[in-house]
């Protein structure tokens, strides 16, 4: 996405900031960053932002590619259940929407035996443990790639969350900003394009 957002605007420079919804939200408040990517489910409480949704960000469980569940004809909420899972901080709005769609499922009691807001390691113990975690397919799609990390097929189990920007009023109404955000609805749909060609149990039911 920067190589090729860069390769059109070769002026401009990039600071990434990673943190929770409350703080990268306050960040864009204080104007410290232009804009912020986060789940559009979180409440916003900041009247001189707004938000702009790009995609309906798919969620999936993922595993090492020969995790002994990906043997199993059908993943059950009890199997799930049984499981040990890695996720976010316990803070974390995706922790709090993965406990309350495995509940929706029929798996109570979801305890994450590792937390950590660091992707590299949660990436590193999925490859080498028999750990789940439940993840947004457009983060997932270069560790797919490896062959090291596969996605559960568990039926009906296919949960959405509108994942968008946060930005000050008046942000897209330059040009530049315009431009970005439709940079980054692009590659968030091709990434989960991408692994839907990989798996297509993961395909939304028309």
């Amino acid at each position: 996405m920067v190589r090729d957002f860069t390769a059109r605007y070769p002026d401009v420079a990039f600071e990434f900031v990673a943190g929770f919804f409350d703080e990268v939200r306050d960040l864009v408040l204080r104007r410290q960053l232009d804009l912020a990517l986060g789940p559009m489910n979180a409440t916003l409480n900041a009247p001189s932002l707004r938000t702009e949704k790009l995609i309906l960000s798919q969620k999936a469980l993922f595993c090492r590619a020969d995790h002994p569940l990906l043997r199993k004809p059908d993943v059950t909420a009890e199997d799930l259940a049984s499981a040990g899972w890695i996720d976010h901080s316990p803070n974390s709005v995706i922790t709090s929407e993965m406990k309350t769609d495995l509940f929706e499922f029929g798996v109570e009691g979801v305890e994450l035996v590792v937390a950590s807001a660091s992707v590299s390691l949660l990436l590193s113990l999925l490859e080498t443990t028999n750990y789940l975690s439940y993840l947004p397919l457009f983060m997932m799609r270069d560790a797919v790639r490896s062959g090291r990390i596969s996605a559960l097929p568990v039926q009906g189990f296919a949960p959405k969350t509108p994942l968008g920007l946060i930005h000050d009023v008046s942000a897209m109404s330059d040009p530049l900003m315009r431009a970005f955000a439709d940079t980054i609805k692009t590659h968030l749909i091709a990434a989960e394009g991408k692994l839907f060609n990989v798996f297509p149990h993961l395909v939304p039911a028309r």
